[in-house]
């Protein structure tokens, strides 16, 4: 979710319609998310389906550094130059 281009200030939130995919099954849902900017890299998440609040943080680019208890961006590779 390209979060950065959203027009959030700081306290600001927005509510979007995403696709889901079920990798299992591969049935496809739509599904409300809600973004809040917490901070200038802090952002907040609700999934509509589910009432999940997920609290997360992003780079420069916007790419989510940790979401916690699903991913953690490892420093080593992303530091490291892949070579072709």
């Amino acid at each position: 979710m390209p979060i950065r281009r959203l027009p959030l200030g700081i306290g600001d939130s927005a509510d979007l319609r995403t696709v889901v995919v079920d990798v299992d099954s591969l049935a496809v849902d739509v599904a409300v998310r809600r973004y809040t900017r917490l901070g200038a890299q802090r952002w907040r998440r609700w999934r509509g389906e589910d009432d999940v609040t997920t609290e997360f943080d992003v780079d420069a680019h916007g790419l989510v550094v940790d979401q916690p208890s699903r991913f953690r961006r490892s420093r080593h590779l992303a530091a490291r130059r892949y070579r072709s």
